[in-house]
């Protein structure tokens, strides 16, 4: 199961999310505090699980300096105490605009799941044409 995130600016914003939601029958769990944030969830398309958030008004201030992970989580998803470290301050990049090519398909790595041979054949179409066929900027509006 996979979970997709996004944020609202405040709790307001979330609890009305969350009405409106509920409104067209849909059940939602929450708002849920975490401490430096309140969640929503509700379940979305193709088995995946939305989750709405907002850390305005949150309980506890985010700390952006700080660095806080579970020993528990990190032993429970198998995170090294170096991979953590990583993690925690990756190695510098440098923007390139938009010039980095996309890599080969590698079935280890993380990647949507399609029908056999759909992803590799997306990935096999030229960015250009995609954006020519799929792409626009002006998205009609209701």
């Amino acid at each position: 199961m996979a979970t997709i995130a996004t944020n609202v600016d405040s709790k307001e914003d979330l609890l009305n999310l969350r009405d409106r939601v509920r409104s067209k029958g849909v059940t939602v769990i929450g708002p849920i505090p975490h401490g430096l944030c309140y969640s929503i969830y509700l379940a979305g398309p193709e088995n995946l699980t939305l989750e709405i958030a907002t850390s305005g008004g949150a309980p506890a201030p985010l700390d952006h300096e700080a660095t806080w992970v579970d020993p528990e989580v990190q032993k429970l998803a198998g995170i090294s105490d170096e991979e953590l470290a990583r993690y925690i301050t990756p190695e510098s990049f440098v923007v390139r605009d938009g010039a980095v090519e996309q890599p080969d398909f590698d079935a280890s790595r993380p990647h949507p799941i399609m029908p056999p041979g759909v992803y590799e054949r997306v990935l096999a179409t030229p960015e250009a044409l995609i954006v020519e066929r799929i792409g626009d900027e002006n998205p009609p509006r209701r």
